[in-house]
């Protein structure tokens, strides 16, 4: 029996130093980077099919792959076979799992005999199948086969690129628990960073709904398509979309996700550094080529959608398509320089949020390209760590900025307000002062002269001379009321509640005015009391013009020490007498003004034994600051 062995592991020995590379032993649950055990063969007329590959392999036309950690072939047209030998080293039976990691790739495994003469099984998948058609639900594309203890089995691979131009997956073989294991803690370390694109939209979709800002709505659009990009880049979109859209979402290529991620960061670079106001004419070109770039994606998604992607128009334009976004990328660093050396606002800020963006990105492409492999760096991968940084620096800073402009914005705001109040009150002087100087003009012109008149008739032998001087009474005595409302002489004299009590007894018995005055008005400035006259002046008016029947009109002035509080009662009828001409007379209009000028309410109530007006003014306001 041992010689039986001996033999079988001497036919597999030969197989192994002719046909390939060394076989790959299995020990279990393992790491083993598995690239330096295939070997290759470019079949570029993409005809061959496995059987006439099969006997390539025997006929030794595979070469083996030189050490890497990942399989890259770089930008190919070619269809790219693999050869894998492989030994089961663990004592126990074990469900080992080859999985591929990458999107735009179909995969197929072809399974051959011990003698490796004949394909015994073969098994297909790719990223474009839904978890429900694969062999194994899980993220990479896996493809299950059980293996006896010190079993062997040889693999041929088939890898054609769809809906990309370059050949580059990750790969490893391990046990279904190993790999399953794994699957779920890097789905977990993948979901911290899905978890905040997701909070990172709705934050910058609930700020531009709240504020209006067009900078969120951008960076709403940038960090969506950061988002989509980055669950086919980690293969995440197959737990993400429902199975019901895969099918139509598994169809957009992932260079439109770039492109979009492309065309929403040069918004937010221009409104981050405010191109439009530093650099107009560059900021108008770049707009211009950031319009042509997205009419280039929806015509390069409608092509991809409508045509194979492996047709030639849609290769032609591919390599369009991609050659207008390095021009968009370039001219985009272009105006980076031109904003550096402009010293433009937040430049720096956005160079260093971005700067783990352009050294990930710069390492993306040379790993695509072949030129040279730089590793991961950080968990789950460079980029979507980059990003995430970029994201949240961006939004901080931005932040920050808005809130320095919003303060700067108030500061102005309450500037122009104080400048609006200290006119208001220069405007209101000014108009005392006019007053009192057409009553002065008044009574020296015009009073003068009725003095004279009705000294003249006094002198005359009148037939009526009693009932002339008794209308020249009235006149004088309506003619000093005039002035006195014009220019409140007494308002320093005699204060403000005494200057009401003079106004009041000069109308007389009907209405009867009665005043009450608490408090020390001492604490008032005079501006203060000459607007509140003002006041008293209007609802009195207000009270004789409007109301029916008023025959007692009622004021009270409360002064304390934080506010004045004049309300003036009548006894009147009719809802016109508290809403009069709808609240929109002139009267009503100067009671409001003078008022809000002092930030101070104005109210009427409805009562039963009349109506109310109240005004209350407190002293402690911005106006005292002026």
């Amino acid at each position: 029996m041992k010689v039986f062995h001996l033999f079988i592991w001497m036919i597999l020995f030969g197989f192994t130093s002719i046909y390939g590379a060394e076989p790959l032993r299995l020990p279990g649950a393992n790491d083993i980077r598995i690239i330096p055990y295939l070997s290759e063969y470019i079949d570029c007329s993409c005809s061959e099919n496995a059987s006439e590959v099969l006997k390539k392999w025997k006929a030794g036309k595979f070469k083996k792959l030189s050490d890497a950690t990942v399989v890259n072939k770089g930008v190919t047209d070619c269809v790219h076979w693999f050869a894998l030998h492989v030994i089961n080293d663990s004592k126990y039976r074990e469900n080992y799992l080859w999985s591929f990691y990458n999107d735009g790739i179909k995969f197929n495994v072809f399974e051959l005999d011990s003698l490796g003469n004949k394909i015994i099984r073969s098994t297909q998948g790719s990223h474009f199948q839904r978890l429900s058609e694969r062999d194994v639900p899980i993220r990479p594309v896996s493809f299950e086969f059980p293996m006896e203890a010190a079993e062997e089995k040889v693999f041929l691979l088939r890898t054609e690129v769809f809906g990309r131009q370059n050949l580059y997956f990750p790969t490893d073989i391990s046990t279904k628990s190993d790999i399953l294991i794994y699957e779920l803690g890097f789905s977990f370390l993948l979901g911290r960073y899905f978890g905040f694109f997701f909070f990172a939209i709705v934050f910058n979709l609930c700020l531009f709904l709240i504020l209006k800002k067009r900078f969120y709505a951008m960076m709403l659009g940038y960090i969506s398509s950061l988002l989509a990009f980055n669950m086919i880049e980690y293969l995440h979109d197959v737990y993400v979309v429902p199975d019901g859209l895969y099918a139509i979402w598994t169809q957009i290529p992932k260079l439109t996700f770039l492109a979009l991620t492309l065309y929403f960061n040069v918004y937010v670079f221009m409104t981050f550094v405010q191109q439009k106001k530093y650099f107009p004419n560059l900021s108008k070109k770049l707009i211009l080529l950031n319009k042509l770039v997205l009419t280039a994606t929806l015509i390069y998604l409608l092509l991809h959608l409508a045509l194979n992607s492996n047709t030639h128009l849609v290769r032609v334009f591919q390599l369009i398509f991609a050659a207008l976004l390095l021009t968009q990328t370039a001219f985009l660093l272009v105006n980076i320089w031109y904003c550096i050396k402009g010293k433009s606002p937040y430049i720096f800020h956005y160079l260093l949020g971005n700067s783990l963006i352009f050294l990930s990105v710069v390492m993306y492409l040379f790993n695509t390209f072949d030129i040279f492999y730089f590793p991961q760096l950080i968990r789950p991968g460079n980029i979507i760590f980059a990003f995430s940084v970029e994201i949240i620096y961006l939004m901080i800073v931005f932040t920050v900025k808005y809130k320095k402009d919003f303060d700067h914005f108030v500061a102005d705001l309450a500037f122009a307000e104080n400048k609006r109040r200290q006119l208001a009150l220069e405007l209101v002087m000014i108009q005392e002062k006019e007053r009192s100087r057409i009553a002065q003009d008044i009574h020296d012109g015009i009073g003068g002269t009725l003095q004279g008149l009705r000294l003249l008739l006094s002198a005359e032998q009148l037939q009526q001379k009693n009932k002339v001087q008794e209308m020249l009474k009235d006149i004088n005595g309506d003619f000093k009321r005039l002035i006195h409302q014009l220019a409140p002489k007494n308002l320093k004299s005699l204060g403000l509640c005494g200057s009401i009590q003079h106004d009041a007894l000069s109308y007389g018995s009907v209405p009867k005015i009665e005043l009450q005055c608490f408090g020390d008005e001492k604490v008032m400035p005079f501006d203060m009391k000459i607007h509140l006259f003002r006041i008293y002046q209007e609802l009195i008016t207000n009270a004789l013009k409007h109301a029916i029947g008023v025959t007692l009109i009622e004021v009270d002035l409360a002064i304390d020490d934080h506010e004045v509080r004049l309300l003036v009662h009548d006894n009147g009828q009719g809802v016109a007498t508290c809403i009069p001409e709808n609240g929109h007379g002139i009267g009503m209009h100067s009671i409001r003004s003078r008022v809000d000028y002092y930030r101070g309410t104005f109210d009427f109530y409805l009562t039963k034994s009349g109506c109310s007006a109240q005004v209350i003014i407190p002293f402690k306001t911005n106006v005292d600051k002026i």
